[in-house]
Parts: structure tokens; C-alpha cells; sequence
């Protein structure tokens, strides 16, 4: 993900907006509710720095891939006009 390795398994992702580049972290705990302080921080998998983009607006949260292309896909994270592209490459 972003030219990170990620072992199979499951993960849960959480965001944290900044001004210049959003902090998109994939963490071991699992089941786990997104509240205010439900992430376990020392369950953090990987976190990357992403600098969002402008898009159209999108009401509602929504991930989705608008790339798939063999083994490379782009998932973004859109929500208002703010979209957090992240990069999957399978080997």
C-alpha cells in the first residue's frame, strides 16, 4: 500500500485529517468501533502520510477504486471535497 508491504490479514483504518497531508493508519485491533478513542495506538500496523486532493463534492463518506488495472488499484478516501488517494500494488 503506497509501496509498503501489507501481510494478509485484517486491518482497520483510521484518518486523521492535517492541514497539509492526512495521517492514514491501518491497525492490528480487530473488532473495534471508531469512536473518539477506541484506536489502539500500539496495535498501529503502518501509517502513511498522504497529501489529499480537491475533488466534487461527496456528501456522504465513501471509499471506493475508481483504478483497477491488473495488479495496481487506487482506493480513495472522499468525504466533502477532500479525496485521500492510497496506492495498492500486488506483487
Amino acid at each position: 500500500m503506497n509501496g509498503q508491504p501489507v501481510a494478509a490479514g485484517t486491518y482497520t483504518l483510521w484518518a486523521k485529517p492535517g492541514e497539509k497531508t492526512w495521517q492514514m493508519i491501518l491497525n492490528r485491533a480487530h473488532p473495534t468501533f471508531h469512536t473518539q478513542h477506541a484506536r489502539v495506538a500500539d496495535r498501529d500496523f503502518l501509517t502513511l502520510d498522504i497529501a489529499p486532493k480537491a475533488g466534487s463534492h461527496m456528501e456522504t463518506l465513501a471509499f471506493y477504486f475508481p483504478v483497477v488495472d491488473g495488479r495496481h488499484a487506487e482506493l480513495w478516501f472522499h468525504w466533502g471535497t477532500v479525496i485521500v488517494p492510497m496506492t495498492i500494488d500486488v506483487p
